[in-house]
């Protein structure tokens, strides 16, 4: 009996080194505890809610070019 080849069960699956995958995946858990912590003690920090949300743009689009490659970056997040 003659195994098929399997698909990539990800687009990012055998073309992005795990250790990048890891990377991106602890600055996701970094940018959502920051957003948390800031609802969390909801005082004033709750009122800046929508601009730490708003601030997860430039975060994605300016410093994640800079500490990633494009190609793993493209892969990990398409921007389409």
């Amino acid at each position: 009996m003659r195994v098929r080849p399997q698909p990539p069960n990800a687009p990012w699956d055998g073309r992005v080194p795990g250790l990048v995958v890891a990377a991106f995946t602890l600055m996701q858990l970094a940018c959502l505890g920051g957003v948390w912590v800031l609802t969390y003690f909801a005082g004033v920090g709750g009122i800046a809610f929508p601009v730490a949300i708003v601030l997860l743009v430039p975060v994605r689009l300016v410093l994640l070019p800079r500490v990633m490659r494009p190609e793993h970056l493209q892969a990990l997040d398409p921007v389409d």
